[in-house]
């Protein structure tokens, strides 16, 4: 979903920003560890101390530095929710808590003939943000947008999981006045490691569901009526539920409950179709399903 990953790239971004400093002019294989160590502790975890003193930044710099990271990806999370409302603060704490999850590895560097390293990285992929959207698929509608994304977050931290290990190797090179920096393509890599797993998350199955609306894809939804698109909330509810034609017939449309619950999976669906993709609405079920929707 575009605005999905635009808060990925957000938050790469920011996970990115204290990366790119140089350092010291003479580095050792110790040294260079020690840097790239001191660039992720300080841009995941806000741990400014080590980058500091690699870099020979104030301490009070950093740290500003940092801040005006986060209080800019707040201004730009509140322009992708489009509330026009102002957006929750403690939106900053939790991209904190997010970045700060962040499971890596800081290896050993080896110095080539030019005088250059190469760091052995390890990212541990989380599917924190494939949690996230579920998250937000269920969420309640008519609900703020800003508290839906907040409290959707709050949670994926809290119920993310990781995958294994994926190496990395993150280039410190020489630059022709002699100071050292990390190559800024490899530092992103291993950002976006950490959170790979929502690549993954809206891939189309390509899969025959046996009925006409859960075989719809964005083409049809977005050409339905509101009453289509109502009957065909009611065929996913059919298909997560596993009721009988009979158990759906009993459903009153006119009950102000079935009415919310069909809304917020109109919501939900709305979501996953915001930018082109080819999944199908017996997708977006089997993603609610995975995320432990209609249990």
């Amino acid at each position: 979903m575009k605005r999905f990953n635009k808060i990925k790239l957000l938050l790469i971004m920011l996970a990115s920003a204290m990366l790119l400093t140089s350092c010291k002019k003479e580095l050792t294989e110790a040294d260079a560890q020690e840097y790239v160590e001191a660039c992720f502790k300080a841009s995941l975890e806000g741990d400014v101390d080590d980058y500091a003193e690699v870099t020979g930044k104030s301490k009070k710099d950093v740290k500003k530095m940092y801040q005006e990271s986060l209080d800019s990806l707040v201004e730009q999370m509140s322009s992708i929710a489009g509330t026009g409302e102002e957006f929750p603060r403690d939106f900053v704490e939790v991209c904190k808590e997010l970045l700060a999850s962040a499971k890596y590895e800081v290896g050993k560097a080896k110095k080539d003939k030019d005088g250059n390293f190469i760091v052995e990285v390890k990212a541990y992929p989380s599917d924190v943000m494939t949690v996230f959207l579920n998250n937000v698929s269920q969420s309640a509608a008519g609900t703020d947008i800003g508290e839906v994304l907040l409290d959707a977050l709050k949670q994926a931290v809290e119920e993310q999981s990781y995958g294994d290990a994926v190496n990395y190797e993150v280039a410190v090179t020489k630059a022709s006045d002699g100071k050292y920096s990390i190559d800024s393509k490899d530092a992103n890599e291993v950002v976006i490691g950490l959170f790979a797993e929502m690549d993954t998350m809206f891939q189309a199955s390509g899969k025959d569901y046996g009925n006409e609306y859960l075989n719809w894809t964005k083409l049809e939804w977005e050409a339905a009526s509101e009453d289509e698109k109502s009957q065909c909330c009611l065929a996913v509810v059919q298909y997560l539920m596993g009721y009988t034609d009979e158990e759906m017939g009993l459903i009153d449309m006119t009950d102000a409950n079935a009415q919310t619950s069909i809304q917020q999976m109109k919501d939900g669906i709305n979501m996953s179709f915001s930018v082109p993709t080819e999944i199908s609405i017996g997708d977006y079920a089997e993603l609610v399903k995975s995320a432990g929707g209609f249990e």
